[in-house]
């Protein structure tokens, strides 16, 4: 094994700094992810449903590049793209100037001057087509050099035609099986979060959430081993609003996960149980909020995404606040619950969208 010289081990530190937090429900897969970072494919696909843990994936495999492998990360929070929006933000991440021409091609040609390795990773690709934007990536993919790897991660399967790459094995799409919990992920998470539920009780939250990485942290954040069951049953208020606000409301609806889950458990799809679950965490109990004011953040929520938005992390912000860890994470799930999002760069992205930050 190769040492590592002082300029290599900066510019890995520097990399992971600026990469995102995963969020707190993520237990480390290194099978999965030694296997991904191992392997060599021009482009790896995690295609999934919402809360399968395809960006938690990509930013483990990410804080595992090579030393000398610049990695690029780019948020593009499911919204639509045109092919001059990708240039600007993949342009802006690498601190390149835009030139003028064809956007297709001047992103041909930046990419081109790259001269170390890249790992390109772009995180919650369009949820609607993008015929446009399909065509270009479809493009980008099939001519950049061997040296660029593409990460993607996406809710649906892109329009994109790549029979030359598929021939040449050099295509490795991550689906929802891969990424849904096992048991031993379960124990994981269970222990990291220090709760206590038997071997029982653990394959029966298994089962019941098909392994759906999401639902199966909400269920723990709100439950203990005395009422694990009971909200199997009845589902919780952060879970309900989960569903409906990041998968019923979305293209993941006809997908054959929820198709499943559905079956199993149609109350937690009923309209009439979302109507009386719009609950939230408030400073320290829970309280009634109306779905109007879902987006709305205590002056708490909005002190802590402040500390977020400065690269803070959990502790760094409890320190600050003389709260406990627990606290925070507890803030942070109410913050992303209520900007709908998944994660803190996402949550403060979507918070300076909405005016909520300074």
């Amino acid at each position: 094994m190769h040492a590592q010289s002082p300029v290599s081990l900066e510019w890995s530190s520097q990399q992971v700094d600026h990469l995102p937090q995963p969020n707190n429900g993520h237990v480390n897969r290194p099978v999965l992810s030694q296997s991904l970072t191992n392997d060599s494919k021009r482009l790896t696909l995690f295609c999934a449903p919402a809360g399968f843990g395809k960006s938690a994936m990509m930013i483990e495999c990410a804080r595992q590049a090579p030393a000398d492998t610049r990695v690029v990360w780019v948020e593009m929070l499911g919204h639509s793209m045109t092919s001059r929006d990708l240039l600007n933000r993949i342009a802006a991440e690498l601190g390149e100037e835009v030139e003028e021409g064809e956007p297709l091609e001047v992103l041909h040609r930046m990419l081109a001057r790259v001269r170390k390795p890249l790992w390109l990773m772009l995180d919650d690709y369009p949820r609607q087509p993008c015929p446009e934007l399909d065509a270009c990536m479809e493009d980008l993919i099939e001519r950049t050099p061997n040296s660029l790897r593409w990460w993607i991660s996406s809710r649906r399967r892109p329009a994109w035609s790549l029979p030359r790459l598929v021939l040449q094995g050099s295509v490795r799409e991550i689906g929802a099986h891969l990424l849904a919990f096992d048991s031993a992920v379960v124990q994981e998470l269970v222990r990291e979060r220090q709760q206590f539920f038997s071997v029982e009780l653990r394959k029966r939250l298994l089962e019941e959430c098909e392994g759906w990485p999401a639902l199966i942290c909400l269920l723990l954040h709100e439950s203990a081993s005395d009422n694990l069951l009971q909200n199997l049953n009845n589902g919780t208020s952060l879970l309900i609003n989960y569903l409906h606000r990041e998968v019923v409301n979305s293209a993941d609806n006809a997908c054959p996960q929820v198709s499943s889950l559905r079956r199993r458990h149609p109350q937690w799809f009923s309209t009439q149980v979302l109507g009386s679950s719009q609950i939230t965490y408030g400073e320290n109990n829970r309280s009634q909020q109306p779905a109007s004011n879902i987006c709305s953040l205590s002056k708490r929520e909005r002190t802590i995404l402040q500390l977020i938005a400065t690269g803070l992390s959990n502790r760094e912000i409890a320190d600050q606040l003389c709260l406990s860890v627990n606290t925070v994470k507890a803030h942070a799930w109410n913050i992303n619950s209520k900007l709908g999002t998944e994660r803190r760069t996402q949550a403060v992205a979507r918070a300076q969208m909405q005016g909520l930050l300074n």
